[in-house]
């Protein structure tokens, strides 16, 4: 799990630190960097694994064989590609993302100031999680999908949801199952899904045939994604793809003893009423609590946060000189006074962000 995160130089922040929860919701107003510090170690983290490539494999199981020899010489050609990387990167350079977590900490960073050692990100990618980013789009999820058999997953917005969980229904049904009452948990009058062939564009005019979802909801069967709501389709996007990833990654992860996970969800509210939200966040916590995985969402919703423990609450706002920061919301100087009477939605609604320019000088 990710403890701490500390930016320097990197997009809106100038220095900022930040410890994580299992489950953690940035929220602030807009521009305040809740986003890019969500997405600030997938984006650097999985650079710099494009860049490694098929080499991240060999590096998994030359550790998990205690293989020294082999593992440093992967590592050697891991560094000179990383590091050829850096150069020809400019969002990268002058930017330091450090990352704390339960088995050690890493940097990722082109700053000369940096030690060499610090620098060797390759060499602590067994402590970070594996990341995946969920920013879905209705439109996405409601689209009739073809994808091939190499890449069974969900895109970043959606995209691929009705191959998915057809796919399940062939080869897990189980897991259908399992998602199906995850989101019945959230959205009561959702019964399932079925599937129905589709032609999907390709290639210009060309179709291929793919699969398009059709939803039983508790008193109507037989309906078009058109016509279900987004946020039954973002709760099913979500628990989806936390059904895929933990199967993939621990599959892949064997040697490694540790199929961690990182989910970092934009915008978590949209589309949900207020007591969804309660479910949605107790499905979410109940994840961090069973299976090993770890969630960092941004939002704008004090609803959502009623539902949430103070600790597992950041909050984006701005210094003096016009920089990012991100507090915890017992940083204001009067949360010991109103924690116990307030919920975090009510703190937040009522103290908003100006505080932090004086918390943070």
């Amino acid at each position: 799990m990710i403890t701490k995160i500390r930016l320097e130089e990197y997009g809106p922040f100038r220095e900022a630190e930040f410890s994580l929860a299992p489950l953690t919701v940035l929220v602030g107003p807009n521009a305040s960097g809740k986003t890019m510090a969500m997405e600030s170690v997938f984006r650097i983290e999985h650079s710099y694994r494009d860049v490694v490539g098929e080499r991240n494999l060999e590096l998994a199981t030359a550790f998990g064989k205690n293989d020294s020899t082999h593992v440093n010489e992967v590592l050697d050609e891991v560094r000179e590609r990383v590091f050829q990387h850096r150069r020809r990167t400019p969002s990268l350079r002058r930017s330091c993302v450090f990352v704390e977590t339960s088995k050690g900490s890493t940097v990722f960073s082109d700053r000369s100031a940096v030690s060499a050692k610090e620098m060797s990100a390759t060499d602590s990618w067994g402590w970070l999680p594996w990341s995946v980013l969920l920013k879905l789009e209705p439109a996405d999820l409601r689209r009739p999908s073809y994808l091939d058999a190499s890449d069974q997953s969900i895109s970043a917005t959606g995209y691929g949801l009705a191959t998915v969980l057809a796919d399940m229904k062939l080869q897990d049904e189980a897991r259908l199952k399992w998602v199906a009452e995850h989101v019945k948990k959230v959205i009561p009058s959702f019964k399932g899904v079925r599937f129905r062939r589709a032609d999907v564009p390709r290639n210009g005019d060309d179709t291929i045939a793919g699969q398009e979802l059709i939803f039983d909801m508790e008193d109507v069967s037989g309906l078009h994604p058109k016509v279900v709501s987004d946020g039954t389709l973002l709760v099913l996007g979500i628990v989806t793809k936390v059904a895929v990833e933990t199967v993939i990654r621990g599959d892949i992860q064997e040697s490694w003893q540790e199929p961690d996970l990182l989910v970092l969800v934009d915008e978590l509210e949209r589309a949900l009423h207020p007591r969804a939200l309660g479910e949605l966040v107790k499905f979410l916590r109940a994840m961090t609590e069973e299976m090993n995985i770890q969630i960092i969402a941004t939002s704008h919703s004090p609803y959502l946060l009623d539902y949430l423990k103070p600790e597992e609450v950041r909050l984006a706002g701005f210094r003096d000189d016009g920089s990012a920061t991100i507090c915890e919301l017992s940083d204001h100087p009067e949360f010991k006074r109103w924690k116990d009477v307030m919920t975090p939605g009510e703190f937040w609604a009522t103290a908003g962000e100006d505080w932090i320019r004086e918390v943070r000088k």
